[in-house]
């Protein structure tokens, strides 16, 4: 007897909950439909639905992005030509957004299947870290020039490197290594 009243109590507390939530329960919900048995749930589409991407992300990093936007999948694509970045998919179906090197902030578009656009820029962060471009004549007074960073290179050359391979990192910094070994020979060659 107290295990049937229990699955009762039960029912009753669900069908409560589910007519509560939209649902047709069997303790009948108030509904302006004929039948009682449906209800009309129209979805709010007053607000606007606030972006699920980011404003921004550096450069050489990753992005995890929704594989799911309202509770409806979406796949993605990205709307900018020649944009520097990659989508990848994983064995667990998470879809990441790869960046890779730009040589200013890049503004790039990414669509989602439910046609919602997405704004993304990919902040550069190496230029950000360059020295300050030091004035002609300042900078070739000496042989050793101006290092303000204190790397080895002088400060217009990591400027011309970047203007040169800025858009390939490992380019670049294998650059500045060796233009930090060409300064130590004219360094010590001028001595």
């Amino acid at each position: 007897m107290t295990t049937h009243i229990t699955h009762w109590v039960t029912l009753a507390a669900l069908s409560t909950l589910l007519a509560a939530c939209g649902g047709s329960g069997s303790s009948g919900s108030t509904t302006d439909s004929p039948n009682n048995d449906t209800v009309d749930v129209t979805p709010d589409t007053s607000s606007p639905q606030e972006s699920t991407v980011p404003a921004s992300m550096d450069e050489r990093s990753q992005l995890l992005l929704p594989t799911h936007i309202n509770h409806r999948p979406v796949s993605w694509i990205v709307d900018t030509d020649d944009a520097p970045l990659e989508l990848v998919k994983n064995e667990q179906g998470q879809l990441t957004l790869h960046s890779k090197d730009v040589v200013e902030d890049t503004p790039v578009e990414l669509v989602a299947s439910d046609t919602s656009r997405h704004s993304l820029t990919i902040k550069e962060i190496d230029a950000q870290k360059l020295p300050p471009k030091p004035k002609f004549f300042a900078a070739r007074e000496t042989i050793e020039g101006i290092d303000s960073d204190g790397n080895g290179v002088r400060d217009e050359v990591e400027h011309g490197l970047y203007e040169l391979y800025g858009e390939n990192f490992q380019l670049y910094r294998a650059s500045l290594w060796r233009a930090n070994e060409f300064q130590m020979m004219i360094e010590v060659s001028g001595s």
